[in-house]
């Protein structure tokens, strides 16, 4: 109760977050998982994960809802995956990782099994391009540390073009 009353959203995960820490080890342990769980969707929660992980205070500005962060997206508005498309669809080479990565989020088991199905990595690539005209910002984003995450440095090579 004591949170809702809270309106500034900054002092209220800073409120949570001590309030958690108080609880002991287990919940700490236990609210690290789920935020960790929310930075795929959430990567501005990173920092604070990585605080809260390390013990050193994260002095990150807490993301407002709709509030634009930087990231994959120019300040063109095209988004990483949109503007990479070919180097991404000849060069990513584990895709099968970034497919369970997506898989149950963006991707539902029918499209998760169907990109599967086919035989090369840029076929599998080209396929899963085919479904991006129907998502949204979100599912580019978790597309984006997917690969992040599995081509870490294909993808700092081509964020420096």
């Amino acid at each position: 109760l004591a949170l809702n009353r809270l309106e500034d959203p900054e002092i209220r995960v800073a409120t949570l977050i001590d309030m958690v820490l108080a609880k002991g080890d287990q919940a700490h342990q236990l609210f690290l998982d789920c935020l960790r769980n929310l930075c795929f969707a959430f990567p501005a929660l990173e920092p604070i994960v990585t605080g809260l992980q390390t013990g050193v205070q994260a002095d990150v500005a807490i993301p407002r809802p709709g509030a634009q962060t930087g990231g994959p997206v120019s300040a063109e508005g095209e988004h990483f995956v949109d503007r990479h498309r070919a180097e991404l669809i000849q060069r990513v080479s584990m895709v099968d990782g970034v497919l369970d990565m997506l898989c149950g989020t963006v991707l539902d088991n029918e499209q998760y099994q169907s990109i599967r199905a086919e035989r090369s990595n840029p076929e599998k690539m080209r396929k899963l391009y085919e479904l991006m005209p129907s998502w949204n910002r979100v599912c580019k984003d978790r597309l984006y540390q997917a690969l992040k995450a599995k081509h870490t440095f294909l993808i700092e090579e081509l964020e420096g073009k």
